[in-house]
């Protein structure tokens, strides 16, 4: 085995662990505060154990940049492998959360997904979505990035992925954002009644062209992070 394939196993072996300790992290939350329905049992005051919970949500992400960096010889590979890494931890936890405690029984069920800086509310398949589109696009820079070639970021795949981005965004925290003219309480304790998926899916498909354009080599002015000719960018 090749020394790229043994640290992208490596990297795949981390992830997958990752999600397996985030999964036993939640059962035990689950199994702390009785929460057997999201919706209902989670809890809408200020918690002590919150800024524990944002805490490791930072810590996990610091951990797999940290796999990323180790793993990758260039700088868009050391991008990708994290972001491929990121990606597959999130599909990973919840095989593994299905398999300890049974959630989600369908990819439709509610789930919360991140605290920072409201309260991200989805169904299960818009993260996995989302995880999906990250580990491809890592994998696809990393590849481009151990090879030599040129990794390009132009101002059209910029746009695109920050509107995208904007839009996803709207719409996991949809909930959250429709009640903040009543306080921040409010908008915390806000549960959601539908998700708004069409502007999610417009938000997902314009990241993902930004994401096509760069890993297909299409964006073809250079940005400012430029380095060694025949190492990339980014």
């Amino acid at each position: 085995m090749g020394d790229l394939a043994r640290r992208a196993w490596a990297v795949t072996g981390y992830a997958v662990a990752m999600g397996y300790a985030e999964a036993a992290v939640v059962a035990y939350l689950r199994r702390l505060y009785g929460v057997s329905d999201l919706l209902r049992d989670v809890p809408t005051k200020p918690d002590p154990l919150g800024w524990v919970e944002l805490g490791r949500e930072a810590a996990t992400l610091v951990m797999l940049f940290a796999v990323g960096q180790a793993a990758g010889r260039s700088r868009p590979a050391r991008w990708g492998a994290f972001l491929y890494a990121w990606g597959l931890w999130d599909v990973a936890y919840y095989v593994w959360l299905h398999l300890l405690v049974g959630f989600p029984r369908s990819l439709t069920d509610w789930d919360l997904l991140f605290l920072i800086p409201l309260p991200w509310w989805a169904p299960v398949w818009a993260p996995v979505l989302a995880a999906i589109l990250l580990a491809a696009f890592g994998a696809a820079v990393a590849v481009r990035g151990e090879a030599g070639a040129a990794v390009r970021v132009d101002p059209l795949s910029v746009v695109l992925a920050c509107a995208g981005s904007a839009a996803a965004l709207g719409a996991v925290m949809a909930p959250a954002l429709s009640r903040l003219g009543d306080g921040w309480q409010a908008a915390v304790a806000a549960r959601p009644q539908s998700f708004p998926w069409l502007l999610y899916l417009a938000g997902w498909a314009g990241v993902a062209l930004a994401a096509w354009r760069v890993a297909s080599g299409r964006a073809r002015r250079a940005d400012p992070l430029r380095i060694a000719p025949g190492r990339g960018t980014l």
